[in-house]
């Protein structure tokens, strides 16, 4: 366990803090009244125990001078009936403070769990296209997916251990107000026992971090194998993938027990400690300190609520340190996106009316010394269509990434009409560009959905209208429930080129002044493939297209030709 262990979950804590300061001050201010009811409550069995044992409240202890300085000046008698009525609205109030502070307590934990992960999407989402392109996929699913509901148990956690302090640092007083000595000579032991202890917070990181590796293999090992499951079973690699699935298995359960036999250990030292703790008080009470006994048994009480607390504290503790490599990595990934964050789009309207021109334009990747592109000049009149060839690995997607503003030039100039494209407007221009890759995305809803994403008013008549220029009308006529058909999980249900036709007929209804294409009637038949020409002679002139294409018939329609070598 480090410094750096502590500074982390002081930044988680933090987090947790600025998203609801009010609420956290509210039930922090709750679980301190509760704690200090409880309390007082426990303060009234010393005269209760008194009255019992045939004797008055008139001690010379401080509870017994406290109690009767209360009767004198509020008038209330200080009889068995009367302290034992305050006992019960005293603790019942606490029960009612406890029910409200776990509400309350839930209700901060899943909103703050909600926000964590919809801040985390937005800022993957806004995150430059360079730094998504080389981040893996399955990481940051596993990050919004799993590792944000461990941050839930996490917060779960921070509050119980907030409870368990207060309820300890209430406790102490109370026991200082019966006997100083005792409480002095208990603090000592506990902290040696919080130092025998130490060691497996430790311990506890360490496994956390071995878990998230272990998590995180399982989790991509999974992810790879499920979208490539024809391939698998085509191949008869079953039993071979398997067993990599089982290797990964076998380790994370492995690091799994490892962590349960840290926390057995932990509970086998808390119970021999307490056990010779209660020899110990019992010892010194009896030969050395002469404690009475009304104020022994209070004592032993109190003890007894604080032992659970320290068990509690350091359980909830030592799962926190087992959470740090979680807190780290969500905080890492965080700063990456705060780093390579888009430039918030500034409502300018970039209109194409003439002219996309592109002015000796060169790119390189980081830490890569060698260009991807190379004084590339072209201009593209609107309504044209131009057609980008070249062998794999000339530029060609890398190209159409910065047509697309989604990556900024090393070198160059890209400009529509008369406006310089600039990582400052590049979300304004991206409203007029509309992007069919080779491999189709289709949500896992309704055709209708899939066709228009996000919910904008459509009339039906422009759909089918689309539908027909991709070639798409009459397979879709013959879907059960037409554009209400539930397409499957990545259009499972459809095939290759039908899925590709439904990309290009979204493309078409959100009529864009520039529909990219690439590759994106690979997977068409030669019949299909006519219709789609045919589509696009029809709508020459009213949208400019870039196609990525090695089909001879593209070739025919080409206004500009560029070679990428």
């Amino acid at each position: 366990m480090t410094i750096q262990s502590f500074r982390i979950l002081q930044a988680g804590l933090k987090q947790l803090y600025q998203y609801n300061p009010v609420e956290l001050i509210k039930i922090f201010c709750l679980m301190l009244l509760q704690k200090m009811l409880s309390g007082i409550g426990l303060l009234l069995l010393l005269p209760l125990l008194q009255l019992m044992g045939g004797g008055d409240v008139k001690g010379s202890d401080t509870v017994s001078r406290l109690m009767s300085s209360l009767s004198d000046s509020v008038g209330i008698e200080t009889d068995f009936i009367s302290i034992i009525s305050i006992f019960l609205v005293l603790l019942l109030l606490a029960t009612a403070i406890d029910y409200i502070v776990e509400v309350r307590g839930a209700r901060l934990r899943h909103h703050y769990t909600h926000y964590l992960r919809t801040k985390i999407y937005r800022q993957v989402l806004y995150s430059q296209w360079r730094y998504l392109r080389q981040k893996r996929s399955t990481e940051i699913n596993h990050t919004l997916a799993i590792q944000i509901r461990s941050i839930s148990n996490a917060t779960h956690l921070i509050l119980a251990s907030i409870a368990s302090t207060i309820s300890l640092g209430v406790l102490i007083f109370l026991s200082f107000s019966v006997s100083w000595s005792m409480t002095l000579i208990t603090l000592f032991a506990g902290a040696l026992f919080v130092l025998c202890l130490w060691p497996y917070f430790r311990i506890s990181q360490e496994n956390g971090n071995k878990e998230l590796v272990n998590y995180r293999e399982i989790f991509n090992s999974l992810s790879d194998q499920l979208r490539f499951l024809k391939m698998i079973k085509s191949h008869q690699h079953e039993e071979s993938f398997l067993s990599d699935i089982e290797k990964s298995s076998e380790k994370l359960e492995n690091q799994s027990v490892i962590a349960i036999s840290i926390q057995s250990r932990t509970k086998w030292v808390y119970k021999m400690g307490a056990a010779l703790f209660f020899v110990i008080i019992l010892s010194l009470s009896h030969f050395w300190l002469q404690i009475p006994l009304e104020q022994l048994i209070l004592l032993l009480i109190i003890f007894s609520r604080i032992l659970p607390q320290v068990s509690a504290l350091n359980n909830g503790v030592q799962r926190l340190f087992r959470l740090v490599p979680v807190y780290d990595d969500i905080h890492r990934l965080q700063l990456e996106c705060d780093h390579v964050q888009e430039k918030p789009d500034r409502g300018e309207e970039i209109k194409f009316n003439e002219t996309i021109t592109f002015n000796d334009i060169s790119f390189r990747y980081p830490n890569s010394k060698i260009n991807v592109l190379t004084g590339l000049s072209f201009k593209l009149k609107k309504g044209q269509l131009c057609l980008v060839t070249g062998d794999s690995g000339m530029g060609k997607s890398t190209l159409v990434d910065i047509l697309a503003g989604l990556l900024v030039p090393s070198d160059g100039e890209f400009s529509v009409d008369s406006t310089l494209i600039t990582p400052e407007n590049m979300l304004s221009w991206r409203r007029n560009i509309c992007y069919v890759s080779q491999e189709t995305y289709l949500l896992n809803d309704t055709l209708y959905r899939n066709l228009n994403p996000d919910n904008e008013p459509i009339e039906d008549d422009a759909i089918w209208n689309a539908l027909r220029l991709a070639a798409a009308d009459g397979f879709v006529n013959a879907l059960p429930e037409k554009l209400q058909t539930l397409l499957g999980e990545n259009g499972v249900s459809l095939s290759g080129g039908e899925r590709q036709r439904i990309a290009l007929a979204r493309a078409i209804i959100r009529q864009v002044p520039l529909i990219i294409l690439d590759e994106a009637t690979s997977a068409l038949d030669a019949q299909t493939e006519q219709k789609i020409h045919d589509s696009l002679l029809q709508l020459r002139g009213k949208a400019t297209f870039v196609i990525i294409s090695h089909r001879p018939g593209d070739k025919m329609l080409a206004d500009i030709k560029l070679e990428l070598q």
